[in-house]
């Protein structure tokens, strides 16, 4: 556990005392798996910025997708893969029923 500036973080799961309950319990095993997941990702996150602040760590680099064109380029990429899927799939379907249809 890490205790900074009146937060938090538990890092890994720890034991209830003897005789007590468990208080996450109640809590389904894969959501907080999940949770845990976020939360340390974000606290990665919150950890890699303060580094590159303090210039301990250089920036991220920035890709050719975080600008204009790439995000256009991006939508270009999901519309043409959206239609070849759909293509893909009505092609498949029209074949099936005519399959179907000769047979009956």
């Amino acid at each position: 556990m890490v205790a900074q500036a009146g937060i938090t973080w538990v890092f890994e799961e720890e034991e209830a005392a003897p005789g007590q309950p468990d208080p996450f319990a109640e809590i389904p095993l894969e959501m907080r798996e999940e949770l845990e997941v976020g939360l340390r990702r974000e606290v990665f996150d919150q950890l890699h910025a303060e580094s590159v602040q303090r210039g301990e760590l250089p920036p991220p680099p920035r890709t050719w997708f975080d600008g204009a064109p790439g995000k256009v380029l991006r939508l270009v990429f999901l519309a043409a893969l959206g239609a070849a899927i759909g293509s893909l799939t009505v092609a498949i379907v029209v074949y099936s029923i005519r399959s179907f249809a000769t047979i009956v």
